[in-house]
């Protein structure tokens, strides 16, 4: 009688044991041998029951359940979930058949826990089978390859080398084949737009005069597409004159894996940048007032197969004919206060030390606005430029402006001699019919 009582509690303490241990399982806790043995050993185990390739056959199961767990807690879909229990199921009778060593209360309370899952999720409803996708282990190194894929390599000089294009003021716009434009372009338009990134743009009307409606940009948003999800996932940034985020529009700061991210930089309120590894492309935008500026560069061979004004220039029907503008600007004296003469606008201009095509901007948006902010813009513009194309050549020679003013000097000139020599010829005609009456 009294061995029966002994043997009643023997299985009692079994069950119960069993029974905390699953408990454990499911909560993705170690059992409670493993959580006692690293309390108690302090020092490493000189000679251990199994060697350790026993060791890692044992505990493979237990590592699939936790890894399947913590996979399912993420993606949260039930039916991945149930393939990964159903592994781990298969993994679990594999090591009990071919290694008896692995049969333990362990690995019990594993295979008890399991069949709890498996009939808590429902799945021998559904049509699955554990071989419907590849064990977690092979897929989380199958990532982990695909992620060292990522970053872009450069295969050709020629189709890697990088290209800018830029949009600030009024809006003015540098192509990716470094074709200068001043533009109208009120409302949305497409700066960028290929198999990997699309750029839009809003303009508002900010000055209308009676030449020329003066536009500026008001917001811009980027939306990197997901072209492999292993690299990145589809995100959207958008920035308006108002505030610049330091967050994709999910609330996420970064897309990607570790080594390869398309990730966000705030410098401070008014400065942003995006860095896109998987496609070696930088981003900044900048906030000057009330109003934005985009510069961006990226390889030739994502640019080349680009549609937008980056890629084609603004239309022929938006574009600003810079010369003829200039031209009647030097010509016309401002009788407005608000409005400085072109003059004065050229001189502000050239205290801001701007150059080439950017001096032009500053000056015509200066005639057009009267915003002193624009010449900040065009500075900006002009510097995050040199810092995204190291090759860029600029020269104050090619400025309209300064080529307008010349020729109007050359004409002006030219104009005041033909005058002083056809007043010598008047007054020679004027003598010799003055001589010709005397001597009569």
């Amino acid at each position: 009688m009294m061995k029966l009582y002994y043997h009643q509690i023997y299985f009692v303490s079994v069950l119960l044991f069993t029974y905390i241990n699953v408990v454990y399982l499911l909560q993705g806790r170690p059992p409670i041998k493993q959580r006692d043995q690293g309390k108690r050993d302090d020092k490493p185990i000189q000679q251990p029951r199994k060697n350790s390739r026993e060791l890692s056959i044992c505990s493979r199961c237990h590592d699939m359940y936790i890894l399947s767990q913590k996979e399912f807690q993420s993606t949260q879909n039930k039916e991945l979930f149930c393939i990964r229990l159903l592994q781990t199921k298969r993994c679990i009778k594999k090591s009990k058949m071919e290694h008896s060593y692995c049969v333990s209360l362990q690995m019990f309370a594993l295979e008890t826990g399991v069949g709890i899952q498996l009939r808590k999720y429902a799945c021998k409803a559904m049509k699955i089978h554990a071989n419907s996708i590849v064990n977690i282990f092979k897929s989380n190194k199958k990532k982990k390859a695909a992620s060292t894929m990522c970053r872009y390599l450069e295969v050709n000089k020629n189709l890697s080398e990088p290209r800018h294009c830029g949009m600030f003021g009024d809006p003015h716009v540098r192509t990716f084949y470094d074709v200068r434009q001043t533009c109208i372009v009120a409302g949305a338009w497409s700066l960028i737009d290929n198999d990997h990134l699309a750029v839009q743009v809003t303009n508002e009307i900010v000055q209308t005069t009676e030449s020329t409606s003066a536009t500026a940009t008001s917001k811009v948003v980027v939306i990197f597409k997901e072209t492999d999800s292993n690299c990145i996932t589809q995100k959207i940034y958008e920035a308006t004159s108002q505030y610049l985020p330091a967050i994709f529009k999910d609330g996420t700061k970064y897309s990607g894996p570790k080594t390869c991210k398309t990730k966000i930089h705030k410098n401070n309120d008014d400065h942003i940048s995006i860095e896109s590894c998987h496609i070696n492309t930088t981003i900044i935008i900048r906030k000057v007032g009330s109003y934005l500026t985009f510069n961006i560069k990226m390889p030739f061979e994502y640019a080349n197969k680009s549609r937008g004004l980056c890629h084609s220039g603004c239309p022929s029907s938006e574009l600003v004919d810079s010369t003829s503008f200039f031209e009647n600007k030097l010509n016309h004296v401002s009788s407005s206060n608000y409005f400085p003469s072109t003059k004065d606008a050229m001189k502000i201009c050239s205290r801001a030390n701007l150059t080439d095509f950017y001096y032009d901007s500053c000056v015509f948006d200066l005639l057009t606005t009267g915003d002193k902010l624009f010449t900040k813009a065009a500075h900006t513009a002009m510097f995050d430029a040199l810092h995204l194309d190291p090759k860029l050549r600029l020269r104050r020679d090619n400025s309209v402006v300064l080529q307008t003013e010349k020729s109007a000097k050359a004409l002006q000139s030219s104009n005041g001699r033909t005058f002083r020599n056809n007043k010598s010829l008047i007054l020679s005609l004027f003598l010799f019919v003055f001589y010709l009456l005397w001597i009569r």
